[in-house]
């Protein structure tokens, strides 16, 4: 996965790894990655800059939460597209 030219604070940073251990949330992950490993990285980038914008915008705990879990499940629908269809341009 490529780097990502912003940072969160740490405690958003340890936020935003608990979003990734939630077990609903992992297993949509993880089902998106087996189809299609480029849209679960976008998953994970959209997640990660929804927090990193709601820091910006002086978002409580709560909305930060949200806005994390909203951002790396937006495409969670992939799951269900064959990868074939995916990467057509």
């Amino acid at each position: 996965m490529t780097r990502d030219k912003f940072t969160l604070p740490l405690r958003v940073t340890a936020m935003y790894a608990s979003i990734l251990e939630d077990k609903t949330v992992k297993e949509h992950l993880e089902e998106v990655r087996a189809v299609h490993q480029d849209s679960y990285e976008h998953m994970v980038r959209v997640g990660r800059l929804s927090m990193y914008l709601g820091v910006r915008n002086h978002l409580c705990d709560e909305q930060l939460r949200n806005i994390g879990e909203a951002g790396t499940l937006h495409d969670v629908g992939k799951k269900d597209i064959p990868g074939c269809v995916l990467c057509k341009a």
